[in-house]
């Protein structure tokens, strides 16, 4: 599986409102977003109200929850094992309440 770029999916939700976080994978959510955001700026056009400016508060929510996910996809080296000292202690507390 191919790793997604954070700042990809940054310049795409800049772009469109939800777009960077369908692009890292949870659709949902960002389909979701940008439903809002659609509906919000065609009722901003039409009815010049409050709705544009819901529709910022998307657009800034989108920016913030795509920098998270992209944070959380990053891979993270995670250790092969534990140090010597943890498992000598972690057996020897096993053997003792054994």
């Amino acid at each position: 599986m191919e790793e997604k770029s954070s700042t990809v999916a940054m310049v795409l939700s800049f772009l469109f409102t939800g777009v960077g976080i369908i692009y890292l994978g949870n659709t949902s959510k960002g389909l979701g977003l940008l439903a809002l955001g659609l509906i919000c700026n065609i009722l901003g056009m039409v009815l010049f109200g409050f709705f544009h400016y819901i529709s910022i508060i998307a657009w800034i929510a989108s920016l913030y929850l795509t920098y998270k996910e992209g944070q959380q996809t990053k891979k993270v080296p995670e250790p092969q094992m534990r140090s010597r000292v943890y498992r000598v202690q972690n057996n020897q507390y096993r053997k003792k309440y054994d």
